[in-house]
């Protein structure tokens, strides 16, 4: 692992769910809007992705305009 990764637990993954739906972003485009693979968001979202880097989660916070 990198040292910008972290243990990701899953409640985590349904909290930034939250903040998809409430920010009215579907994870396909969540992903487009990141630049990352469309199967990314999903992971995340289910607590699939054990590892994921910092900038991972930010990428995500700021497609959903938290961050």
């Amino acid at each position: 692992r990198s040292p910008d990764t972290f243990v990701f637990p899953a409640e985590l993954g349904a909290r930034l769910r939250d903040l998809r739906l409430r920010a009215g972003v579907t994870q396909f485009g969540l992903a487009q809007a990141m630049g990352r693979a469309g199967n990314l968001v999903g992971k995340l979202e289910r607590g699939d992705e054990r590892y994921p880097s910092s900038e991972l989660v930010a990428d995500f916070l700021r497609g959903c305009r938290v961050a």
